[in-house]
């Protein structure tokens, strides 16, 4: 009882403060905060907290899952990205792009930049759908030369050699950054 007359005595003190409505109505809810508080037992409120500290781990854990995840798919996206251009340099030297990337050509030019190849963009209707038209005849071998259909090409983007070595200075650095971080999780 004392200690709730000292805490009473203490909203007493706030509430003589001059304030405007919102600071009042903060004081007031701190008060019911704390008479919440006030009503549990010192169990009740360890066992809360030791809950609470647990939610709180799993969900720490469940965002570095998460980012680790997001972090293997998108690798394994540029790995492969890298390797279909790689392999197709012998081919040609320019990388094609369709779909909403080219509905900006500052995408379209940091794509140029970091894969360190020209990029053109195509004009027709979706793209992906005209290449998979393409590409399923001339894997069963009913369809040979891809020269029958030429593509519609638009803006190219030629990639620019010092952002491109700078793309690649700061990939190899976040790489090593993400290892070691990794690595200490």
């Amino acid at each position: 009882m004392v200690e709730n007359a000292e805490l009473r005595d203490q909203l007493v003190v706030l509430k003589s403060i001059p304030a405007d409505d919102s600071s009042e109505q903060g004081v007031e809810s701190l008060w019911r905060q704390l008479m919440i508080h006030e009503s549990f037992s010192s169990s009740e409120l360890a066992e809360a907290k030791a809950k609470r500290s647990a939610a709180e781990a799993t969900r720490q854990q469940t965002e570095s899952e998460s980012v680790r995840n997001t972090r293997a798919v998108t690798e394994r996206m540029r790995n492969k990205a890298e390797s279909a251009v790689e392999e197709a340099k012998g081919l040609r030297d320019d990388a094609a792009s369709g779909g909403a990337i080219t509905g900006s050509g500052h995408l379209s030019q940091l794509m140029s930049n970091v894969l360190g190849t020209t990029v053109l963009e195509w004009v027709g209707p979706e793209a992906t759908s005209r290449g998979t038209v393409i590409l399923a005849p001339r894997g069963l071998g009913i369809w040979k030369p891809l020269n029958d259909v030429p593509p519609r090409l638009g803006g190219k983007h030629e990639s620019d050699p010092i952002l491109h070595k700078l793309c690649l200075r700061d990939r190899i650095r976040h790489d090593s950054l993400y290892e070691s971080l990794v690595a200490g999780a």
